[in-house]
């Protein structure tokens, strides 16, 4: 394996950074010649150009990305989202959950950008910048890394957990327990948050501290820290800046429900990836990707993320309906972005505090918090004084985040596992060909070969 020298594209300015992409993770045959040298970071415009690199790496692989599409496309497989209408049997592992350790993208691509974050954080550590200068690049740099390991322990369970790009350590790592890893997060989100100050306050382009509570937020929850996860809900919320547009407008780059946006690249000629991935080539083609009926039917009657964010298509007098939240499936090469990719947005925060509130026993507060994102889907609002348990409570807030985040991030893939409901939905949906253990996803087996201490998964050779 070589290593690579990758110039990346944001906006209208070319940035550069050195980058090592592996076919496997942690093999490197000669780390010490890309980005090695303090000089690319002898200023702060290299050190910009290196952060705004390591964004553009997430969504410059086309389709074949994880994070630029295939973070929405094989959860929604895996879980009870979308299903494939094609007859290529491209996508059937991931649909009838029989992955096999030959699956390697959403390992490798996470860990390529985690390995090129830390080669930045030790750039960074080692230059002769200022040291507030050197605190918010390092807190913009650790928050990317913490997304990709986020989606990483949720897919795979326990994972080797790599803060140094040194190979001699990370090429025999063995796999961190999913407590580690949150515990990790946790530290380094929280030291970020610290750190990063009053960056990037004026953009939604870049990590800030939002950002930084937004994923903070996600991640108590995962953790079951509820006091915690409502407090940095509630920060994003009360900032004030971040609003709820009405349905048409949540996922354009203008929205004021972004918190956070990947940018696409200018030189493709697609949009967001889940546009390209979605939406069909004509009117009377069939998406390579449909909705299952048992989302289709969850929708309540009136329900205006229906008619606003499903689209179908008559094929063969099938009807085939798909998501349709980003409208713009190509555009012309060089030209303005009309939606860029929404990493965070409010309707989380609020879905979020609304949960750990009703886990906390605030039924009031949790009812009031739903009635917020089901004004916004023109549904009637549910009685804040109602007399209702914890648990019918918690199945109505479970059933609203399955709508709201649909063919989204992953997000009812990773919701299934989290509550405990994953091996019920699916064993009814898929029958025989759910097993228990394709919760998780088998790590690929080059990389075992290569490393003695790392483990594959139960129920994958």
């Amino acid at each position: 394996m070589k290593n690579k020298l990758h110039f990346f594209k944001y906006a209208s300015v070319i940035f550069f950074i050195a980058l090592v992409s592996c076919d496997k993770f942690i093999e490197i045959d000669n780390p010490i010649d890309q980005l090695t040298t303090d000089e690319v970071f002898s200023d702060s415009s290299t050190v910009e150009s290196a952060i705004l690199g390591l964004y553009v790496q997430q969504i410059t692989s086309g389709t074949s990305g994880f994070l630029n599409g295939n973070v929405t496309v094989y959860p929604g497989l895996s879980s009870d989202e979308i299903y494939n209408t094609s007859a290529s049997a491209s996508f059937d592992p991931f649909l009838n959950n029989e992955l096999s350790s030959t699956t390697t993208l959403s390992w490798t691509n996470p860990y390529n950008i985690i390995y090129s974050s830390n080669i930045i954080l030790e750039k960074l550590e080692r230059s002769s910048l200022s040291s507030s200068y050197k605190q918010s690049a390092k807190a913009e740099v650790i928050f990317i890394r913490a997304l990709n390991y986020f989606y990483l322990v949720n897919l795979y369970g326990a994972v080797p957990m790599a803060l140094t790009s040194d190979y001699r350590i990370t090429s025999t790592l063995p796999r961190s327990s999913e407590d580690r890893v949150y515990n990790q997060l946790i530290a380094d989100l929280k030291a970020a948050q610290n750190d990063i100050g009053s960056a990037n306050e004026s953009t939604t382009l870049r990590v800030n501290q939002w950002a930084i509570s937004a994923l903070l937020a996600r991640i108590y929850l995962f953790t079951n820290q509820y006091d915690l996860a409502k407090a940095e809900a509630t920060k994003v919320i009360a900032r004030g800046k971040y609003i709820l547009p009405d349905l048409s407008n949540t996922f354009l780059s203008s929205s004021t429900e972004a918190i956070l946006q990947f940018v696409p690249p200018i030189t493709q000629i697609f949009g967001v990836a889940e546009a390209y991935r979605f939406i069909p080539s004509s009117a009377t083609a069939r998406p390579t990707f449909a909705l299952t009926e048992s989302l289709i039917n969850s929708f309540e009657s009136g329900d205006g993320r229906k008619s606003k964010w499903l689209n179908q298509n008559t094929v063969a007098g099938k009807v085939y309906a798909y998501p349709y939240k980003y409208k713009t499936r190509s555009v012309v090469v060089g030209a303005a972005k009309p939606e860029f990719n929404i990493v965070f947005r409010l309707g989380e925060m609020y879905l979020i505090r609304s949960e750990a509130n009703a886990i906390l026993g605030n039924n009031f507060d949790a009812i009031a918090d739903l009635n917020v994102i089901r004004k916004r889907a023109l549904l009637s609002e549910l009685d804040k004084n109602q007399s209702i348990s914890k648990e019918d409570l918690l199945i109505i807030i479970n059933h609203e985040n399955r709508i709201e985040f649909f063919a989204e991030w992953g997000h009812r893939w990773l919701d299934l596992k989290r509550t405990g409901q994953v091996d019920l939905v699916l064993q009814n949906l898929k029958g025989d060909k759910w097993q228990k253990t394709a919760a998780v996803y088998p790590i690929p087996l080059s990389d075992i070969k290569q490393n003695p201490n790392l483990t594959q998964n139960e129920g994958y050779n």
